[in-house]
């Protein structure tokens, strides 16, 4: 339920996966996953991936990256990462990951989640 950059150099980034998550136990034993940020139009993928019991690629585009790993077509950035580490952390694990390929839409802006409502950014 978060994600940051870690490292630069090597390029590493880390999310955090709630145990409880229909998907932790396969993201515990992936040697690759993805991570995907969405873009200010994809607020349905959004909703549907914070919802549970569904299959949550079904009728929105996607394609395996090069590792294999699902990236959501239409993203802002999409992040193929090789498992570097995983650490335990409370009621989730953080899983670490070394960036090993990215893509980026510049002409999109972020989607944005903020107390409970989604966001824009407003530039002065």
């Amino acid at each position: 339920n978060s994600f940051t950059s870690v490292s630069l150099d090597p390029p590493l980034l880390l999310v955090c996966i709630a145990n409880t998550s229909g998907t932790a136990p396969v993201l515990r034993d992936a040697v690759h996953f993805g991570v995907n940020v969405l873009q200010i139009g994809q607020q349905p993928a959004s909703n549907r991936f914070a919802s549970k019991g569904e299959d949550r690629f079904a009728n929105l585009p996607w394609a395996p990256g090069q590792t294999g790993v699902p990236l959501l077509g239409g993203s802002l950035v999409s992040f193929e990462c090789q498992r570097e580490s995983l650490h335990e952390a409370g009621d989730h694990f953080i899983l670490v990951g070394r960036v090993v390929r990215a893509q980026f839409e510049p002409h999109r802006d972020p989607l944005l989640y903020f107390r409970g409502k989604y966001r824009r950014l407003h530039f002065a």
